[in-house]
């Protein structure tokens, strides 16, 4: 199921938070994409930046690295208390982990369909429908696009372009 919310579920500071993880990402030449946990009262427990290109990690995706820090904190591979929110629309790998995690809603700001044309990496969605094979799992993640904030995020991105992009 996809959804376009136009709603606060950060408070402010998660919202800064979540941009911070996202300048710091590009500043090492990585996406910027930031990734945060939510528990059930929406208090923010785990953050995660994208380390993709830092690491040499073609897994480092923001979204996946939370999933294993709570995983690994908590001791346990299930999750399902937490909500994820990330800068990008996650793609099919992170998508999976949070499946695979228990985790039942995710959020987003940018869609993956913004840098189809810019990011040669995340062109997979071109041909790939996610939200269709994902409606084919015996449980549903739902996933809602954050209304209001995109235009920053996209300040971010496009700040830090040419540096990713030339990796």
């Amino acid at each position: 199921m996809h959804k376009f919310l136009h709603q606060e579920i950060l408070t402010g500071k998660q919202f800064v938070a979540l941009r911070q993880l996202a300048i710091s990402s590009a500043e090492k030449g990585n996406l910027p994409n930031g990734a945060l946990l939510l528990d059930s009262e929406n208090k923010l427990v785990y953050q995660s930046e994208s380390k993709v290109a830092s690491d040499c990690d073609a897994t480092a995706h923001a979204e996946r690295l939370v999933i294993e820090q709570a995983c690994k904190k908590e001791h346990t591979p299930i999750i399902r208390n937490y909500s994820l929110i990330t800068v990008v629309e996650p793609c099919l790998m992170c998508l999976s982990a949070a499946y695979w995690a228990g985790i039942k809603k995710v959020y987003y700001i940018i869609p993956a369909a913004a840098y189809w044309d810019v990011i040669p990496w995340m062109s997979e969605s071109k041909t790939i429908n996610k939200y269709e094979l994902i409606a084919q799992w015996n449980e549903r993640i739902e996933m809602v696009q954050l209304g209001g904030h995109e235009g920053q995020f996209i300040e971010i991105f496009d700040n830090y372009k040419s540096r990713i992009i030339s990796r």
